[in-house]
């Protein structure tokens, strides 16, 4: 576009956290849009874009989007946070009607408060998104940053449809606290033996070292007249 635009975007729908759109899409990557809204735009007519986030329940699911949500949720070993309807719609001023953006050719920057009641420290989210195209569906994880307080979420995405975010819970940090040696097999005169060091509170052998074989200890018998 040779032309400078009027643009806005916009967000609304139930979901109750934040949602941030770094900036408004530029209408070339909007394939969608009307032959008459693009003929409006050129015209500085104003373009709003407005993101929709509903908040869904699985019960509100698609049996088959809910499967192939859940399936990649469990090979990713993780639970489920929420799930949420990304749509995104384009109004033009002076243009009658409101059109349905369902893909864009550059994707749009988008930040995501998580929930209170699912947030805490410790947890690692992720998302997944399910698109579905001529019939078609497709689940898939896309790369997505948390803040550094871990209360918000970001991912670029150029694909609306359902979209859910999970977690899993990161393993604390232990550090081991070394036992004193324990002797696990006894030396001989014949065999080597093993001693090893624990750790005292989770049991695993984090040292071993053999105990050397036992020196032969000579015992005088009776005189032997050999001549």
């Amino acid at each position: 576009w040779l032309y400078d635009i009027n643009s806005e975007t916009t967000t609304s729908g139930s979901y109750k956290g934040t949602i941030d759109v770094a900036e408004t899409p530029e209408p070339n990557a909007m394939t969608e849009l009307t032959q008459d809204q693009k003929d409006a735009i050129e015209q500085s007519s104003k373009l709003t874009v407005d993101m929709k986030a509903e908040k869904k329940t699985e019960s509100e699911l698609e049996s088959e989007v809910k499967k192939s949500i859940e399936d990649l949720v469990k090979n990713e070993n993780a639970d489920k946070a929420l799930y949420i309807d990304l749509s995104v719609s384009a109004k033009v001023e002076g243009v009658e009607g409101t059109t349905n953006i369902t893909e864009l050719k550059a994707p749009m920057d988008i930040t995501i408060d998580i929930p209170e009641d699912v947030h805490k420290r410790g947890k690692k989210f992720r998302v997944i998104r399910h698109h579905k195209k001529d019939g078609k569906h497709k689940t898939e994880k896309i790369d997505a940053t948390m803040s550094p307080d871990g209360k918000k979420i970001r991912f670029k995405t150029d694909r609306f449809s359902t979209y859910a975010i999970i977690y899993e819970e990161e393993a604390e940090v232990h550090t081991h606290t070394l036992s004193d040696w324990i002797v696990t097999k006894a030396a001989t005169e014949q065999e080597v033996g093993t001693k090893v060091k624990k750790c005292t509170e989770c049991g695993e052998i984090l040292e071993t070292e053999e105990i050397a074989k036992l020196a032969h200890v000579h015992t005088p018998g009776e005189w032997i007249v050999t001549r």
